[in-house]
């Protein structure tokens, strides 16, 4: 079995035989006998392509119909839109036809037929020798590229559908390089500046062309070895391809193919050591399909899917014999269908929540569509965790995703003890950022200053607070003066134009008379008066002196 280090485990798939619809009771085997050579998914449909020229499609209902393609050889299947595009032969001897199928119109069995090319009429030898064996299309319908087994790959560049220069006007951007083996995979992907990115797969190298009005402008040789037909997979959204070979699975992007310096993408050690039959997209994660050795048949398939981001394994069984994956659906070589169900997201929040895999539970959630709803209570059960560990200081980083949820006097009780004091004014910080906090957890962060004689921090907080527009700033002074920091509040209540709150800590409580005669000296003449009774001035017969002079 291969073993992928560093990466956790879990069952976070269910695994199901299909039954028959139409005989309750008993397996599906609509697809018994059938040897799959090509493969693509369309819509709610998979297309299964057998090597002698037939096609099963197969819809999750478990509707299905077969039509001949072609009448001798089929060698590649792709989907697009509406439109299913397949490269084979329908006569003895090579000469490849591109057919172009309307998935969505069925004329006795079988789709129609919209358009079909001999590519031996477009290949630049002339020569039906040389097969077809790879198509590839871009969702817009604008741009068609079909490779060889010589390493050319023809482009075309229009409406795909409609245009009559669709059978003339291809053009060569990669030569024949039968050293490279056969073309195997073929992506394309837009990019701005009306740029196109190919890719191009083969048997033994990887390789990008940026191309520009029909000239290659840039060209890549990748350090991915190659790869076998289905061992690579390519997301057009985001233009990233994933590759794997025998040791290692590579991941490039389109849009950092444009650099002339090279690239070298990312690879990940995953089922290292085995033959790789397949690789497959499914959402947020990588499903690869193995060969391996077995004890009683000579060898048995291991299917694994990895969530990358999160790196973790989320599901793996082994088979007891060679078979195929198509979509969320394991084709075995008896026949027999069976489907991969993920496990709601609750279901697999209890798997991790037993085995305390809180960090793994946060990225679960942040990359599922409903999870966001689960994240504040996730960061809870983390930050008790680690708060029973010991870890204090990762435990309030967790307790700061709570707010809004959780209960602030729950984190303060927890952290009130003097040597927690720092990361009580984390979480306070954090908590004053939001509009869930009050006068009380604004007392307890200004005390927690003064006992950690965080002068500087006090003063910035309390700047900001003035500013806020959501705090009585009267409250705040109150609290100030009961800790005795009467000159921090009274320079922070001259800076408001708080008069009367300046006033009144200058007189009251720091006995600083001539800097509040002085203060109000600067004041109208209506205020004087008003400030002197207010603060019962009047017998500082000596300070007036300095009023009036001042005036």
């Amino acid at each position: 079995m291969s073993v992928d280090f560093g990466w956790r485990r879990f069952n976070f798939f269910d695994k199901n035989v299909v039954q028959d619809p139409e005989k309750p009771g008993e397996k599906f085997l609509g697809l018994k006998d059938v040897c799959v050579d090509c493969w693509c998914s369309g819509g709610d449909a998979v297309y299964l392509g057998e090597s002698r020229g037939g096609v099963f499609r197969l819809c999750r209902e478990l509707d299905e119909y077969y039509w001949k393609a072609y009448q001798t050889a089929l060698t590649a299947l792709h989907a697009a839109e509406k439109y299913i595009f397949s490269v084979g032969e329908d006569e003895e001897g090579t000469n490849s036809i591109l057919k172009i199928w309307q998935g969505d119109h069925l004329e006795k069995a079988a789709p129609i037929l919209h358009r079909e090319i001999r590519l031996s009429s477009i290949h630049p030898s002339g020569h039906c020798s040389v097969a077809a064996c790879a198509v590839t299309v871009h969702s817009s319908l604008s741009s068609i590229a079909v490779g060889f087994v010589d390493g050319t790959v023809l482009l075309y560049q229009g409406d795909i559908i409609k245009e009559k220069a669709f059978f003339s006007r291809w053009y060569r951007f990669r030569e024949a390089s039968p050293l490279d083996g056969p073309v195997t995979g073929l992506a394309l992907a837009k990019l701005p500046a009306e740029r196109l990115v190919a890719f191009v797969v083969t048997t033994k190298a990887v390789h990008s062309y940026v191309i520009e009005n029909k000239v290659v402008t840039n060209t890549l040789k990748h350090d991915s070895p190659g790869a076998p037909r289905d061992c690579w997979t390519f997301d057009e959204r985001t233009g990233s391809i994933v590759i794997a070979s025998r040791d290692m699975v590579f991941f490039y992007e389109a849009d950092q193919c444009t650099e002339t310096d090279g690239y070298r993408g990312r690879c990940l050690q995953l089922g290292r050591s085995h033959e790789k039959l397949q690789l497959i997209a499914v959402g947020e994660h990588l499903v690869l399909l193995t060969k391996q050795q077995a004890l009683i048949t000579k060898f048995m398939s291991m299917i694994t899917v990895y969530n990358v981001k999160g790196q973790y394994i989320g599901f793996s069984c082994s088979l007891p014999s060679l078979c195929r994956y198509f979509s969320l659906m394991i084709l075995g070589k008896d026949g027999t269908l069976s489907e991969l169900t993920e496990k709601n997201l609750c279901a697999k929040l209890d798997i991790l929540f037993k085995k305390n895999l809180y960090d793994v539970a946060v990225i679960l959630a942040k990359s599922s569509k409903d999870g966001s709803e689960h994240l504040k209570s996730i960061h809870a059960k983390y930050g008790d965790y680690l708060y029973g560990k010991g870890d204090f200081d990762n435990a309030i980083n967790e307790y700061k995703e709570t707010i809004g949820m959780l209960e602030p006097s729950y984190v303060i009780k927890r952290y009130l003890d003097g040597s927690r004091l720092r990361q009580l004014c984390v979480y306070l910080e954090s908590l004053h950022e939001t509009t869930h906090y009050n006068l009380h957890h604004t007392t307890i962060l200004l005390n927690c200053y003064a006992q950690l004689e965080e002068r500087k921090k006090m003063m910035k907080f309390l700047e900001n607070l003035s500013t806020d527009g959501k705090t009585n700033m009267a409250n705040v002074f109150d609290v100030l003066r009961s800790l005795k920091m009467s000159a921090e509040a009274s320079l922070l209540a001259v800076k408001m134009n708080m008069h009367d709150h300046a006033l009144s800590m200058m007189v009251e409580d720091l006995a600083r008379y001539d800097m509040a005669i002085k203060y109000i000296a600067k004041r109208p003449s209506a205020e004087v008066t008003l400030f002197i009774v207010l603060f019962k001035l009047s017998g500082l017969e000596e300070h007036y002196i300095v009023l009036y002079k001042s005036r």
